[in-house]
């Protein structure tokens, strides 16, 4: 008979306590929610009103208007341009993302981008000088027009493929397969820029001489005509069976 009223005493402390859990579990709600207000618990039926940036999603936890119950905690809608970030409460509905804690539109590659579009770029691409969200192609790829893509560094845009570009006194054409830049001419094999009078030119540079103009000791020369101006500060040397006397091309024949 002991034993048996030992064996009730101990079953009835379990039951106590399991019921002393289950209201403390009722009182405190979800982890993380705050406890139910005094009528809540006497109704079981009286939601309560949630502050801005409270925890929600509970069938007691209200979002005032005009806040919503958006990733477990009362948020409202942010309009494209307006903050995004927690201090200001706010969340991006579709079809807009928060980006730097703004709302921001998303943009496929050849849309709109930065600046007062407030958009951002998809599918990989970047947005590039003039607002405009472009792919980054590598050498061989299409680039250019519908692709929207630019080629990456050390490649250029020609015929909608990305070739490789060669700096100037780099080699070009032929079995390279490699451009000069835009503006300088692939000659003999080189990329080449055109020097001024009075510059530099020759084999120690990847400069040639302008039209009507020599390369003559290292330099861009004019070539004048008889009685031409030469030497000095004209950049000028006489042409043929003509010398520079007296700062004049004459004869070669003269004074004799």
């Amino acid at each position: 008979m002991a034993a048996k009223r030992i064996v009730a005493a101990g079953a009835a402390l379990v039951t106590l306590a399991a019921l002393a859990a289950a209201a403390a579990g009722g009182a405190a709600g979800a982890a993380g929610a705050p406890p139910f207000p005094a009528e809540a618990v006497r109704t079981s039926t009286t939601p309560y009103d949630v502050a801005p940036g409270g925890v929600c999603g509970r069938w007691w936890q209200r979002c005032g208007r005009p806040y919503v119950c958006q990733g477990g905690r009362c948020r409202r809608r942010s309009t494209l341009g307006s903050p995004c970030n927690a201090a200001s409460y706010g969340y991006c509905g579709a079809p807009l993302s928060c980006r730097g804690g703004t709302c921001k539109r998303v943009s496929p590659p050849g849309g709109r981008c930065g600046g007062v579009a407030h958009a951002v770029c998809s599918g990989g691409a970047t947005c590039r000088a003039g607002g405009v969200c472009r792919r980054t192609a590598g050498l061989g790829r299409p680039c250019g027009g519908t692709t929207h893509a630019v080629c990456a560094k050390g490649g250029d845009c020609r015929g909608g493929t990305c070739q490789r570009l060669s700096p100037v006194g780099g080699r070009c054409g032929g079995a390279t397969a490699s451009y000069c830049r835009r503006g300088v001419p692939c000659k003999g094999g080189r990329c080449t820029v055109t020097a001024k009078l009075g510059g530099p030119c020759g084999r120690t540079t990847p400069a040639t001489c302008p039209a009507a103009a020599v390369c003559r000791g290292g330099k861009c020369r004019r070539v004048s005509a008889e009685w031409g101006a030469c030497g000095g500060h004209t950049h000028a040397v006489c042409g043929k069976n003509t010398t520079c006397v007296g700062g004049r091309c004459r004869l070669r024949t003269y004074g004799k």
